[in-house]
């Protein structure tokens, strides 16, 4: 009894000393934001002008297009793909899958210049689609091996029962796999956003507007303005854009945790 007493004192002590390790560089971050001008530094950032518009929220609303569309068309994609995977039987279903799956594997520098070339002939650099395109199609393995190994524990039973009552496909896939895959669907929401949301390279590589620039890319642009040279400023910017990450775990812990631990319906 006392020893595993001693243990969980040890484990607590550890785990205290992680999250101060953790904290660290997070307290510099906001120390340095405070530096040379103290609040004035995030007065600069919130209130910095961009051809007459306030910057940080329109880099606001550019992430929450480009991550939000992205969302949609993975989900979409990648539900209906894991479906076909997991609930119908159709030759090389098997090797597509595996082939899909292979795009982890991957680096996502390698496919870079290969997208800038394509965007650039297609004249969509500098657009929204520009960043959209990429982010949706490097998410789209994560999601569909989410998707794909949660309907492979769906019974079925339950397909076939739809079925006989009359339902197509389309129909048992709207209606029966969507309202008991929510715990999937959160998941892969999870996953996609903070991967969407905490991109740098993708909008950097295919944007070189700053009214298109999304809120990763704000550090780079107050480095680079006229405030180059004030470290409190660079770091009021990176706390700022923080914030909104810091808000969505905050409110999304308890699904990040049931979407992690999310079974399916078993046989």
């Amino acid at each position: 009894m006392q020893v595993a007493k001693n243990y969980r004192y040890l484990l607590i002590a550890l785990l205290a000393a992680l999250c101060v390790l953790w904290l660290m560089p997070v307290y510099n971050a906001v120390t340095a934001s405070l530096m040379t001008h103290g609040w004035g530094n995030y007065e600069k950032v919130l209130g910095f002008k961009l051809k007459g518009q306030l910057f940080l929220p329109k880099m606001l609303i550019n992430s929450v297009i480009v991550v939000g569309t992205s969302i949609l068309l993975i989900l979409l994609v990648s539900m209906l793909a894991a479906f076909a995977y997991s609930k119908m039987k159709f030759r090389g279903r098997h090797f597509f899958y595996l082939l899909t799956l292979g795009f982890f594997a991957v680096p996502v520098i390698t496919i870079l210049q290969p997208n800038t070339v394509i965007l650039n002939y297609l004249g969509l650099r500098n657009t929204y689609l520009a960043m959209i395109i990429p982010m949706t199609t490097i998410n789209i393995p994560i999601a569909l091996l989410i998707f794909k190994n949660y309907f492979d524990g769906i019974s079925n039973a339950f397909m076939e029962a739809a079925m006989i009552d009359g339902c197509t496909r389309l129909q048992t896939f709207i209606k029966l796999i969507i309202p008991i895959s929510v715990p999937a669907i959160v998941n892969v929401l999870i996953v996609v956003f903070l991967n969407g949301w905490n991109d740098y390279v993708i909008p950097l590589m295919f944007n070189s507007k700053p009214e298109l620039f999304t809120l990763t890319l704000a550090p780079g642009f107050f480095s680079t303005s006229m405030y180059s040279g004030e470290i409190g400023t660079l770091y009021a910017s990176i706390i700022v854009i923080a914030v909104p990450t810091l808000l969505f775990y905050l409110f999304m812990q308890r699904y990040i945790i049931e979407g992690l631990t999310a079974g399916g319906i078993k046989e």
